[in-house]
């Protein structure tokens, strides 16, 4: 049992110093840091340099999959070895020895072509050695580049699918845009002897790498004669494709790929087990640094016993001057829209090159800054592209810019054009208006225009000011429809711009009921010309829709007095409106010292403001309560004030204020449930005095309308009031007058409303027209596409007096009289019989 304890013990003191020395240790250069939660493994380029986005990946740069794996433009000598100047990565964390990023290898040369090196997947490690950070920036595919003798990797975010050789110490993937560190232990050492041998059957190359090496007295003496003799014997330059022999008897020229194959050769010829590798050639630096897809090389490794050992036999590379031309571009360019671009790029001997061109627009041609329109390929030496102007106006020089290969030298060309800036109006302008608003607008534009427009109405313009592209203008319409247009002519770099619309302008109204109590909504009608129209109305902060002219609006409203902005877009109309949130009250009476004293009391027992009245005599509440001289009153009226109701009191009897507790007290349960079921809202019946019952409510302005109520109440309408039982109108212009009647009797409530329209008579012809639609509509369905005439031919009725009349006024503008109105109606009465 004590040797358990003691073996535990031990147990907890290892861990605990074993944590203690973790904690100790610098991770800072290990790739550990992010498992202990510290050190920066965020994607991205450290430098802060932004590049435009390349359509393509790293097997397309290089020619995609050769015949004998690897990519085609780097292993397959029939092929061209001079790839474009297209940012493919970042790195940082180089040096001396880990400079040269590999792809893959390959030992065997077969028919012109290297044949990639394949093998199984090895196990990774993450030594604590040094390492670098890869940030792709486009798609790299296939093969991840890495340093000399990287052991592992470890992504930053998304985890990269993949197989590491160890023999080869490349990593081979299927696509990846992860970020990633590279572990590596990559360093220089002093060789001794060869580890391994090679062959290459060649009698002609075997016989040159005899001559080059024959005074060599160690095995890396050998290897350094070779890589001595290439590098002072031979051009590093632009070849479209040699074969290693012409290369190394014949021409003497030839890309770094013919190179490192004659290395490879020369040395395999003689024994020397060495190898070609694929990839790029990086600053040894351990600063971030941008690698291009011209950065793509190939060099060779020898096999020592104490590792491989990279040598690059190729010489400084030797430039060719290019030429770029634009051959075709739009001389005037609208900001916003597409625009064609056409040229070519050849070298100085006349040859066309590929590669890819950026297209720029500068101010200044000589200036470094620009705005970069599109990356544009080369084929074959030629290029076409339809690219978006940017949203820019004024003179400026379009630069197509050659972005060089690994042997080509960048170049440009610079023709100038105009870009011009296609203004647009963006105006609210709905399809009916009222016969005065406020146009505003604005002309959009770069760079926003100050200066005058025209603005006519029907064909009459004046002109408007803009300031910054903002106008505002006040507009006077007679009722009926207009052609409204806004016209800019062009200025500088601006080009013309224009809006026509067609609008209605007519009388805009709205109808709120003007008191309502707590809790209610506030509900009104739009009116359009006097004829209810579906809008969207805002109130404050509240929007609803009115539908067939009613809306309904749930309110934060205060007792008493509200004024409320009531906007309809739609219309273009705005107006404040009042509307008051009141409280009902309870009339007491009572005879005091031979007087009658009236108190008025709202729900809560508060004194009421106000005026009350008695019998025609009026006084105004103080502290709630007024006192009048007479002797047998009948009928108590308070008319209310902003924050109460009117109400009304029958006068029966007059009950001693002592004697209320008690009477209330006397009351039942039963008692209060039925009061309480009575408490309902009544009708108010209207009645107008017209020639039959059916007529249409329709008066045309200055006539006189009579309307009786069923009892007298209180009265509102046009923003007068009045307690009465009978109302005479007569309207002063068109529209539509909506009489709305109440009263309160204690707890009762009674309601009345009605609506009496104010239009020509042609109007009310259309409305029992109307009518009929309406009966054939039930009878036949759909009667939209029919006229007046056709609906009454398919009822088989006949009403020609009122047919004459209403296309008489309808298509010929004829004015009536009530006497035609009524002709009309009773024409229509002896048609339609019992169903009118």
């Amino acid at each position: 049992m004590l040797k358990k304890i003691a073996g535990l013990a031990l147990i907890i003191i290892s861990v605990s110093l074993l944590s203690s020395f973790i904690s100790s240790l610098d991770f800072s250069k290990t790739g550990f840091e992010g498992l202990i939660g510290k050190g920066d493994f965020g994607g991205g380029n450290s430098a802060g340099v932004q590049y435009p986005q390349y359509s393509t990946t790293q097997g397309e740069v290089f020619g995609g999959e050769g015949s004998g794996g690897g990519f085609a433009s780097l292993s397959d000598s029939s092929s061209t070895f001079n790839p474009p100047n297209v940012p493919l990565f970042f790195v940082e964390g180089l040096n001396p020895e880990t400079n040269y990023l590999r792809l893959y290898t390959a030992t065997r040369y077969e028919n012109g072509k290297w044949v990639e090196d394949k093998g199984d997947c090895s196990q990774e490690s993450i030594p604590i050695a040094r390492k670098f950070k890869l940030t792709p920036i486009v798609e790299l595919n296939r093969y991840l580049p890495v340093s000399k003798d990287t052991k592992g990797i470890l992504p930053v975010g998304e985890n990269i699918e993949r197989c590491y050789n160890a023999a080869t110490g490349t990593f081979r993937i299927n696509a990846t845009r992860s970020p990633y560190y590279g572990f590596t232990t990559a360093k220089s050492f002093k060789p001794t002897s060869f580890m391994g041998t090679a062959s290459y059957p060649d009698p002609e190359i075997r016989a040159l790498a005899e001559k080059i090496t024959a005074n060599a007295t160690s095995d890396l003496e050998k290897v350094k004669a070779i890589e001595s003799y290439l590098k002072n014997n031979y051009i590093n330059t632009y070849v479209e494709r040699t074969d290693v022999k012409e290369f190394l008897f014949k021409t003497k020229r030839g890309t770094a790929r013919e190179f490192a194959t004659a290395f490879v050769l020369l040395a395999q010829s003689i024994g020397i087990p060495a190898r070609a590798v694929f990839g790029y050639l990086a600053d040894p630096v351990e600063t971030n640094q941008t690698i291009f897809a011209s950065d793509a090389y190939v060099w060779a490794e020898v096999r020592f016993k104490e590792g491989w050992m990279e040598f690059d036999p190729a010489p400084e590379g030797r430039g060719i001057n290019t030429t770029t031309a634009i051959t075709y571009i739009d001389s005037k360019l609208v900001a916003g829209e597409n625009f064609t671009v056409r040229g070519y790029v050849e070298d100085e001997f006349g040859n066309d090159v590929s590669g890819y061109v950026e297209i720029f627009l500068k101010k200044d041609k000589k200036s470094r800054e620009g705005i970069l329109a599109g990356v544009v390929p080369v084929k074959n030496g030629k290029f076409e592209a339809v690219l978006k102007v940017p949203e820019v106006t004024g003179r400026y020089s379009v630069q197509a810019h050659f972005t060089g290969t690994l042997y080509h030298m960048e170049s440009w060309s610079d023709p100038e054009v105009e870009i011009y800036y296609r203004p647009t109006f963006n105006v609210t302008l709905p399809s009916r208006v009222p016969e005065w608003f406020t146009l505003s607008g604005k002309l959009e534009s770069s760079p926003p225009f100050s200066g005058q427009i025209h603005l006519c109405v029907d064909g009459s313009c004046r002109k408007i000011e803009v300031v910054n592209g903002n106008f505002r203008e006040e507009l006077s319409l007679a009722k009926g429809k207009h052609e409204i247009a806004l016209i800019f002519k062009g200025m500088g770099y601006l080009l013309p711009a224009e809006f026509r619309k067609e609008v209605e302008a007519g009388e805009v109204s709205v109808a709120i009921n003007e008191a309502v109590g707590e809790g209610e909504d506030v509900t009104g009608v739009v009116y359009f010309n006097g004829q209810p129209v579906n809008a969207t109305v805002r109130i404050g902060n509240v929007t609803v829709k009115a539908v067939n002219g009613n809306f309904s609006a749930k309110l934060p409203l205060n007792l008493g007095k509200n004024e409320l902005k009531v906007e309809i877009p739609d219309l273009l109309y705005s107006e404040t409106k009042i509307v008051y949130m009141k409280e009902p009250v309870e009339i007491k009476a009572q005879k005091v010292d031979g007087k009658l004293r009236v108190i008025v009391l709202d729900k809560d027992g508060n004194p009421a403001d106000g005026f009350v009245e008695v019998d025609g005599v009026k006084k105004e509440l103080l502290n709630g309560m007024a006192e009048f001289e007479v002797e047998n009153p009948k009928l108590i009226v308070y008319s209310g004030s902003e924050r109460y109701f009117p109400a009304i009191k029958e006068f029966s009897s007059v009950t001693p204020f002592i004697l209320i507790p008690v009477a209330v007290a006397a009351i039942s349960v039963g008692a209060l449930l039925a009061y309480r079921m009575l408490f309902r809202v009544e009708k108010i019946d209207f009645f107008v005095e017209k020639e039959h019952p059916e007529l249409p409510n329709i008066w045309d302005v200055g006539e006189t309308v009579k309307i009786r109520l069923s009892e007298p109440a209180f009265v509102r309408y046009d923003g007068f009031e009045e307690f009465t039982d009978t109302i005479t109108l007569t309207p002063e212009k068109y529209g539509t007058v909506r009489v709305q009647a109440f009263r309160e009797d204690g707890r009762k409530r009674k309601r009345g409303e009605i609506e009496i329209k104010v239009a020509p008579y042609s109007n009310g012809i259309a409305e029992i027209v109307r009518k009929i639609d309406e009966i054939g509509r039930k009878r036949l369905g759909r009667v939209e596409s029919m006229t007046a005439r056709e609906v009454m031919e398919k009822l088989g009725v006949r009403a020609e007096v009122l047919l004459n009349y209403f296309e008489r006024g309808v298509y010929g503008g004829e004015e009536y009289t009530r006497r035609d109105f009524l002709e009309a109606f009773y024409d229509y009465l002896r048609v339609v019989g019992d169903e009118a």
